[in-house]
């Protein structure tokens, strides 16, 4: 059961042709009860969030753009023993606003979550472009964030790649496909490729993507980086932080998670030899294992 906060109400439901928005008198599944679940104020919109235990909090950036925050259902149970566990949705996902014609910055979202929430600071993870979310809130918010938890971090601003965009293949087919059939590619990337061995993950991955309502292929969404280059800046990040990449992710993942283990001062790299592009979901147990051991050092 998810109860709203004070005030909370559903926002406006986002709508693709095809595809029932997930918005109103919709029950999101939980495998487990959630403490409280409610939504936060932000410059022209609101943030759903869960949040989970007591103590220090650490806030849960999810990847784009088939997921939303179930993304860290696995971590909610191991995590939430020591501290509170906030997970949300970007703006422009799950049960979060839509974006207007107006430019914003999902840093900013995510300072005003963290405050919204009365938290003089967090530790902050993020997976693939949750991730960069994060690194994008330490350099614009430096004194917000207490530590990072950077999971399969994509994309890294200003990053040459060296093979495509990992998504790019099913970007493409916004133009001319339904929701259906994009989302249905996003899930058979070579991304994926590990979850789709893992009956949970592949569940896990397919409820989320059917639940999309797919805003961002058919609008141009106005967000903007406050670190343009945020890959020249990696030595101004100073706060402790884990790099946790998949060993069978793509290439330029495991090179980016390579450049931020070198340069970021007071990093930490763990691999996890047999998860691909979404270790939390792929391997939850190897994964909440090394994250409690860096949460017991920050």
């Amino acid at each position: 059961m998810v109860t709203g906060g004070s005030g909370s109400h559903d926002p406006a439901p986002h709508t693709h042709p095809g595809r029932t928005p997930l918005g109103p008198g919709r029950e999101l599944a939980y495998p487990r009860e959630v403490t409280h679940a409610g939504f936060v104020p932000v410059d022209e919109g609101e943030l759903f969030y869960v949040r989970d235990g007591s103590g220090p909090a650490v806030v849960l950036a999810h990847g784009a753009p088939i997921l939303d925050h179930r993304q860290w259902d696995g971590q909610v149970e191991a995590l939430s023993e020591r501290h509170t566990v906030v997970r949300y949705d970007l703006r422009g996902y799950g049960r979060s606003s839509v974006p207007t014609e107006r430019a914003y910055r999902h840093c900013d979202d995510l300072a005003a979550l963290i405050t919204g929430l009365g938290f003089d600071g967090a530790v902050v993870g993020g997976e693939s472009f949750g991730a960069m979310v994060a690194i994008d809130a330490t350099l614009a918010y430096p004194g917000l964030v207490d530590a990072l938890i950077l999971d399969a971090t994509v994309p890294l601003t200003g990053w040459d790649w060296v093979e495509e965009l990992p998504v790019a293949p099913a970007l493409r087919l916004a133009r001319t496909e339904d929701l259906d059939t994009i989302t249905g590619a996003f899930v058979n990337l070579p991304l994926f490729e590990a979850a789709r061995e893992r009956p949970n993950a592949l569940q896990a991955l397919e409820t989320m993507a059917a639940d999309y309502g797919g805003w961002h292929f058919n609008h141009s969404d106005p967000a903007d980086w406050a670190a343009e280059r945020a890959v020249d800046r990696l030595g101004e990040i100073s706060v402790p932080t884990l790099v946790v990449i998949g060993g069978r992710d793509v290439l330029d993942v495991r090179l980016i998670a390579k450049r931020l283990a070198n340069e970021i001062p007071n990093s930490s790299k763990v691999v996890l030899a047999t998860a691909g592009h979404i270790p939390e979901m792929e391997d939850p147990q190897a994964f909440n294992a090394a994250v409690l051991e860096f949460l017991d050092n920050v």
